[in-house]
């Protein structure tokens, strides 16, 4: 008779493997979790060596950051550095190695570190690039996190390439702020820049809707949260910060999600989409001008017709420009085929 197969040993205490062991068992992250915590710690053992967890230095620390950070964003390396900070605590509360004190607390990078390298590595979309975020679990497989907001996972993004709008103003949207003007479906958008200028907290911005948002059937989606409570935001899934912003916590969920499909480059967040909707006007042939205006940061004092006191691009003219911005390369056919089933 065939011979039972042994136990498999388990793992050593005081190992990597061991406290993955022990905090997949008593934690229960969930599978996504689990796997990209088990990556990290394959990628710190590459640089430092498969030591024993109480052997762990602050230069081994380092030295791991050193080897990553060239090719992530900052915010990402705290994300991981986070991480592995983590699966260390609870290797020392569990008692599975000596160490009195976690050699991760202190190593992650100063938040103004994070917010410049952010800033300074922006970068727009490539097409290919916008072709794997349109084709990701989100847009083909019904994918709808709670930490992305929900519908706001598939929306936020197509609104941001499609309008060029800043996050939190899109955030902030009501079903009743898509509305017809001159016949023209609009979105009207809070103008974040003049409302800062201003000190004011409601100065409005209308915003032609671009044709493959209509074709998306974003109209029906405003429609069915219309009947369902119209008093609230487009997205009441996403929550406030403790600044009480709507987008941050959207935006550190897209992160996330664009690293998990392959957009790991470290140019690329939220705001990317905004360099990728100017540069989609550029290849139109827009002006700049009008460019300007779509994207919210038209200067007053320059041109502009009054509306409500603010002096405004002649609505026309945004509505010209809109209809002849194209997404050359993007590839969002798979869209308007499923609004168009649902209709």
């Amino acid at each position: 008779p065939a011979q039972p197969e042994p136990e498999p040993t388990p793992p050593a205490p005081d190992s990597w493997a061991a406290v993955l062991q022990s905090w997949q068992r008593l934690k229960a992250p969930s599978a996504q979790t689990y796997s990209e915590a088990a990556r990290e710690v394959e990628r710190f053992v590459a640089v430092v060596g498969n030591k024993p967890l109480h052997a762990i230095t602050h230069a081994d620390i380092e030295a791991y950051k050193a080897a990553r950070v060239a090719g992530i964003k900052l915010a990402t390396m705290n994300k991981n550095l986070t991480m592995l900070s983590a699966l260390l605590g609870h290797a020392i509360t569990t008692n599975l190695c000596p160490l009195l004190k976690n050699p991760f607390t202190g190593a992650k990078y100063a938040s103004k570190a994070v917010n410049r390298d952010r800033v300074h590595r922006r970068d727009a979309y490539s097409s290919d690039q916008l072709n794997l975020l349109l084709h990701s679990p989100v847009y083909l497989d019904g994918y709808r996190p709670a930490c992305g907001g929900g519908e706001a996972a598939y929306w936020l993004p197509l609104l941001g390439l499609m309008t060029g709008a800043r996050l939190e103003d899109l955030c902030r949207i009501r079903p009743d702020d898509a509305f017809q003007r001159e016949k023209v479906w609009c979105l009207r958008l809070h103008d974040s820049k003049r409302e800062s200028r201003l000190g004011a907290t409601a100065v409005m911005r209308d915003v032609p809707l671009h044709d493959g948002l209509l074709r998306a059937g974003f109209l029906d989606f405003v429609a069915q949260r219309r009947r369902l409570a119209p008093a609230e935001r487009l997205f009441p899934e996403l929550t406030r910060n403790a600044r009480g912003k709507y987008g941050k916590r959207f935006g550190d969920w897209y992160g996330r999600y664009i690293d998990h499909i392959g957009l790991d480059d470290p140019s690329l967040d939220f705001h990317s989409l905004r360099h990728s909707f100017e540069a989609f006007c550029a290849e139109s042939g827009l002006s700049a001008e009008d460019t300007d205006a779509l994207l919210g940061h038209a200067p007053d004092a320059d041109y502009g017709r009054n509306e409500d006191g603010e002096k405004r691009r002649p609505f026309s003219a945004l509505v010209k420009a809109v209809r002849k911005l194209r997404f050359r390369g993007v590839a969002m056919a798979h869209l308007f085929a499923a609004a168009a089933q649902v209709r």
